[in-house]
This record gives C-alpha cells, sequence and structure tokens, in this order.
C-alpha cells in the first residue's frame, strides 16, 4: 500500500499538475524509487518491532497468527527490525542528499525512532499511540510532495520565479490525500482497539474502549466517519465543478458514490451494530477497502486533470 500510495501520488497528482505548468518531475526514477524502498523498509521494521512487543497480546487477541516466539525466535524479530530501519534510513538519508536538502535526512531516523516508542510505550496509552500511526500514515504521501518540491527548487528557480508559478494545487491536493489517510486510519487504529479490547484489558494497555468504553468507542468512530464522509462530498463537490468532460463527470462521481460514501456508510452501520469480535473484523477489512480507494481516486484525478491541460 505504501510503494502503490507514493507512485500514484507521484505520476497521477504531481505529474499533471506540473505538466499544466511546463514543468515535469525532476527525481530520477532511481532516486525516487529509493525514497519508496526506504519508507517501505522503516515502515517493516516497525511492524517487527510492534510483533516483537505484541507477542503477549497477540496470543490472546489473534493466537493462530503469532509469528514472533513460534515461526522465528524474539532475538530474529529484533534483528530484523534493525536490519530494515537501519537499511531504511540509510537510504532515506542518501536520497535527502540527492535531493539537496540535507535537513530532510533527519525524518529518516526519527521516524524509526516514533515506531520503537510507539511499540514499546505509546501503544499503550490513550491516544497517544492511534494519533502516532495516523500521523505516519499521513506522511506517507506527503513523502512525495517534500521530495519532488525540494528537487525542483534546486533545478528548476529560476524557472518558478520568472513565472511566478504558486504550488497550491498541488500542495492542497496531496495534503487532502494525506488528511484521509490521517482520518481513516485513525478510524481503524479505535476499531481495532475494539477488536483487541480483551488482550489489551489483559495486558493492562489503557486504549479508547477501555478508558471510555465500547459504545462511546462506537460513537466517536460514527462521528469521525461522518466528518470524512462530509470532508469528502466538500473536498469532491468542488472538484467535480472543474470537470468539463461529461463522460469523467459521471465516472468521477460514480467513483466518489460506489468507493468512498456508501462504503462509509456501511461502516457506520457495522460499527454501530457491532456485538462481537468477528463484526469488529468485518469492519476495519471495510476500513482497509476504503484506504485503497481513496488512494485509487488518484487515478481519476489523472483524467480529470489532463484533460484540462
Amino acid at each position: 500500500m505504501i510503494a502503490v500510495t507514493q507512485y500514484l501520488i507521484r505520476f497521477c497528482v504531481l505529474a499533471p499538475i506540473l505538466h499544466s505548468y511546463k514543468l515535469s518531475l525532476q527525481m530520477s526514477e532511481l532516486w525516487f524509487a529509493m525514497l519508496v524502498l526506504s519508507t517501505v523498509l522503516i515502515a517493516a521494521g516497525g511492524y517487527a518491532i510492534n510483533d516483537y512487543f505484541d507477542t503477549k497480546t497477540d496470543q490472546i487477541n489473534r493466537p493462530g497468527r503469532v509469528l514472533v516466539g513460534k515461526t522465528f525466535s524474539r532475538q530474529f524479530a529484533i534483528k530484523i527490525h534493525f536490519a530494515l530501519s537501519t537499511a531504511g534510513a540509510l537510504l532515506g538519508i542518501a536520497t535527502a542528499f540527492y535531493v539537496g536538502e540535507w535537513k530532510l535526512f533527519v525524518i529518516f531516523p526519527l521516524v524509526s525512532a516514533m515506531l520503537w516508542f510507539y511499540s514499546t510505550t505509546f501503544k499503550g496509552q490513550l491516544l497517544i499511540g492511534n494519533i502516532i500511526i495516523s500521523a505516519l500514515t499521513a506522511m506517507v504521501p506527503m513523502m512525495v510532495l517534500i521530495f519532488e518540491a525540494e528537487k525542483i527548487a534546486q533545478t528548476e528557480a529560476a524557472f518558478v520565479n520568472a513565472n511566478l508559478i504558486s504550488f497550491n494545487v498541488a500542495n492542497y491536493w496531496v495534503a487532502g490525500f494525506a488528511l484521509f489517510a490521517f482520518i481513516t486510519n485513525f478510524i481503524r487504529e479505535v476499531v481495532k482497539d475494539m477488536e483487541d479490547y480483551e488482550g489489551d484489558s489483559e495486558t493492562g494497555r489503557v486504549t479508547v474502549p477501555i478508558a471510555w468504553g465500547i459504545k462511546n468507542s462506537q460513537t466517536i468512530v460514527a462521528l469521525l466517519a461522518f466528518i470524512e464522509v462530509a470532508f469528502i462530498a466538500v473536498i469532491f463537490y468542488r472538484h467535480l465543478k472543474w470537470i468539463s468532460d461529461p463522460t469523467l463527470f459521471w465516472i468521477s462521481l460514480g467513483y466518489v458514490a460506489a468507493a468512498l460514501i456508501i462504503p462509509f456508510m456501511l461502516l457506520l452501520a457495522l460499527i454501530l451494530t457491532a456485538k462481537s469480535k468477528k463484526d469488529y473484523t468485518r469492519a476495519s477489512f471495510v476500513i482497509k477497502l476504503l484506504m485503497l480507494s481513496g488512494v485509487l481516486y488518484t487515478v481519476i484525478f489523472y483524467l480529470s486533470y489532463t484533460s484540462l491541460v
């Protein structure tokens, strides 16, 4: 999902916007692949350390899926974490130097450290862990914009300044996808906490369902889902107005309704009527589909935007 998201943001959002300004992508394909690989490796390292510290909880919540201590040793999980995180951080640092902004190198070791502290400390604290992991999810599309913008600043500064080019459109859309990722992932985090209530309670974690109760957690998720639907409606109402091609207009509208609005309504129904762990597992699956649907809207954006240029 990380790789798909970053490549779609690059080619379906940034590329057509830059083309409208008579600019092109400045990061080479090799170095962009290094950025994507760096992000994937750091995330994988985060999963490894999370599984390491979640062993006891997972034995209660999902005993059939526990790997650490069964398929491979705890020591191996730690080694894998450090190997993946170190490789990802080094690739990210190299990419930061490539784009000409060395200060960006701090992002990669910082994210690795945040994933470590998330697993060791923050995951068991009320809201903090949910916010951290959702913010890191939102960074996935933002990284593409940040690094491309820095490379353009290094290579096309004279052209940009001479033509008074503003990148507000790119900022607006990439930030929109990032906000969608943040809210949707936050919803998923709370749903997972409801799904994992038993194990989290026995291991002393203070999650939203444990602190505020299942009913209040359901209300929070429903409210966030409603806010997300309103957010999507406003964004795409403004977007649909400038789609001049009638076919693309109806494709875009149909996609938003069928792949985003209706599934969010289904999610609302699942959450408000959930009574068992299996119900929350179904809701979590719907959220995963929603995250994929949100990312795939970039293809519709590409078709719509290029029709104007």
